[in-house]
């Protein structure tokens, strides 16, 4: 598994399913940390677990894209099947931020009382709409779980590269 500017990040040791466009690469040298734009990083406060549902409609989210940088957009429909770009994929999160070639993988969060909270990864763009698989899929296909907040997030993306296995 490569990064955007093609240094091996690691090897590839679970493809996920049906649940999230993922893969987990084990990896231990990680930070609680996002990057927000303009050199800026900020702490990782927590990660959303539960399945996607129409309560999330219309939440702020942003994008961590490793081509595009920080967007937003707003959630446009969640709990979906995403049946392009190899799917099916259930209990998808289709959006309006604005991303590119290269992103994919990039973390998907939201701000709340100035929390960082991880949500997912970018999927990719289908139908004109984002899409982003959750945590919740990521767990469900992979076995994995987020470590505890000083490993969250690396760098720019692939939130699936600081998580633990469990069987």
């Amino acid at each position: 598994m490569y990064q955007p500017v093609s240094d091996a990040a690691g090897s590839v040791s679970k493809i996920s399913g049906h649940h999230a466009d993922a893969c987990f690469v084990p990896y231990s040298n990680v930070a609680a940390k996002i990057h927000i734009g303009g050199g800026s990083t900020a702490n990782v406060y927590n990660y959303v677990k539960t399945i996607p549902n129409s309560g999330w409609v219309n939440w702020k989210v942003y994008i961590s894209g490793a081509a595009s940088g920080v967007k937003s957009g707003y959630i446009k429909g969640a709990g979906l099947t995403l049946t392009e770009g190899g799917g099916p994929y259930y209990n998808m999160v289709k959006t309006n931020y604005s991303s590119t070639n290269g992103d994919s993988g990039a973390p998907i969060y939201r701000i709340l009382s100035g929390n960082y909270i991880v949500l997912g990864i970018h999927k990719g763009t289908f139908n004109g709409y984002k899409w982003f698989s959750p945590v919740s899929g990521i767990n469900s296909d992979l076995g994995v779980f987020q470590l505890k907040l000083e490993k969250a997030i690396s760098n720019i993306c692939l939130i699936f590269l600081v998580m633990e296995e469990h069987f």
